[in-house]
């Protein structure tokens, strides 16, 4: 009985780690499949697609450091660079030989100015690739910004030697000649650019500004109108020579650019809504309400458009009507995405319109369905911290942290708040990450001046 008992026994464990191992397999098995997609999406450029895939893959395996550097770049893509530089930072942190994350990083330090970061993720980089264009191109751009402009055309001629096709050495060179008053340079490095990077948009854009100021504007709304014949997807292309005809005061030009972006770009709500601004700023409100309710009516079911309305009614200080279209949002979606989102947005106007009791219940309807709503524990956050409630003020934007951890916004107001509550140090560690974040925010740093101060 005894040798039956301990076969069981025995028997159990064996089954208990086979399952095991076979979970560990199937679990394996998952993560190869999402990164497969993602790598598919990825290089498809289907990037938020492609984001929820390796946000999958670290569902899995949160320490997997290349599935946190495709995240980085596809947040650059986004033009998310918060986002972006926090799983950069991760990817180096799991793999201290992440070059490449290295450099894009430091490439966002130096483009927000913050020249210390920067450098360290350049030195880092050429310590692993001492020979690489990128990392020495970053270098050069830092010495640039110090004002070191000879050293700076020796690495942006050192990196083209490499490779002739890196486009920050490029990009570089080209602004160093222009700050040196010299045009012509700048446009023979841009030209040849382009011959090295026939397809690349960024260098045309760039001639074309220099060009612009040259007083070229035929040559230079040529090159934009090939940037859209290269890319004729991409809507910021159209909004950038829209605001060239603007800035020329060729108002019918730039409206025309626009409305073939919104019939080109039909399933792009944001072409649409660009002219929408543009009617608004230059033929007046009533031609662009009138047209973005014609929108509407050809497609009822388009939510962006119908937010996109109630944004033009703020815009003119037409609150209420602004209130009439969330609220026929909010009828028509429920409790789905967009009716939250309404709920949201006419919270703000109440609390604008300082009623606050209406904008209170709304919120609690937001958080009774979706608790972590970063929007709406945000204004439940900012309600109490303008009421003294710093507990629900503390509590409301550490939630909002855990999953935006860098935004400059919010780690203000929980400085704020813990400097209410007489917790200055957590004050302190809070102003220094809001100024990290967002580094030219003056008004942060004067008030963790004053918190050193008292």
């Amino acid at each position: 009985m005894k040798n039956t008992s301990k076969l069981i026994k025995g028997s159990g464990l064996a089954i208990v780690l086979a399952l095991t191992l076979i979970a560990c397999d199937s679990a394996l098995d998952k993560k190869a499949k999402y990164f497969e997609r993602g790598n598919t999406l990825f290089n498809e450029e289907n990037y938020e697609k492609a984001r929820l895939e390796y946000q999958n893959v670290l569902q899995i395996d949160p320490k997997d450091a290349s599935a946190h550097f495709k995240l980085g770049f596809i947040y650059e893509k986004l033009n998310e660079y918060k986002k972006a530089v926090g799983h950069y930072l991760k990817s180096i942190e799991l793999d201290e030989k992440q070059a490449d994350a290295m450099i894009r990083v430091g490439r966002i330090y130096l483009a927000g100015g913050i020249l210390e970061q920067a450098t360290e993720m350049a030195d880092k980089s050429l310590q692993l690739l001492p020979s690489n264009p990128d990392a020495i191109a970053l270098r050069g751009g830092i010495r640039a910004r110090k004002g070191d402009v000879s050293a700076a055309i020796k690495d942006a001629k050192a990196a083209l030697e490499i490779d002739p096709k890196t486009l920050d050495a490029i990009s570089l060179l080209a602004g160093v000649y222009m700050r040196e008053q010299q045009p012509q340079k700048a446009v023979a490095i841009l030209e040849n650019g382009m011959k090295q990077l026939a397809n690349e948009p960024s260098i045309r854009i760039l001639l074309a500004s220099i060009l612009a100021k040259q007083g070229e504007n035929g040559r230079a709304i040529e090159l934009l109108q090939e940037i859209i014949t290269l890319e004729p997807n991409k809507l910021e292309h159209r909004v950038q020579l829209a605001k060239f005809y603007d800035q020329s005061n060729a108002v019918n030009e730039a409206e025309r650019v626009l409305r073939d972006a919104a019939n080109d770009l039909a399933d792009d709500k944001q072409a649409k809504l660009a002219l929408i601004d543009y009617l608004a700023k230059r033929r007046g409100f009533n031609i662009a309400e009138q047209e973005l309710k014609q929108f509407i009516e050809k497609d009822n079911s388009t939510y962006d458009l119908k937010f996109g309305l109630a944004r033009l009614y703020i815009s003119n200080k037409q609150n209420d009507k602004a209130a009439s279209v969330y609220k026929k949002i909010i009828g028509d979606d429920g409790v789905g995405q967009n009716g939250l989102l309404a709920r949201t947005q006419m919270a703000r106007l109440h609390i604008s319109e300082n009623e606050i009791k209406q904008a209170q219940m709304l919120i609690g309807e937001v958080l009774k369905e979706n608790p972590q709503d970063s929007d709406a524990l945000t204004l439940r956050g900012t309600i109490a911290l303008s009421r003294k409630d710093l507990t629900t003020a503390i509590s409301d934007f550490r939630s909002v942290l855990r999953n935006q951890p860098n935004h400059a916004g919010i780690l203000k107001l929980l400085a704020q708040s813990h400097y209410l509550n007489k917790e200055a140090e957590l004050a302190k560690e809070s102003y220094k990450k809001s100024i990290q974040a967002s580094p030219a925010d003056i008004d942060t740093r004067l008030q963790l001046a004053q918190v050193y101060v008292n």
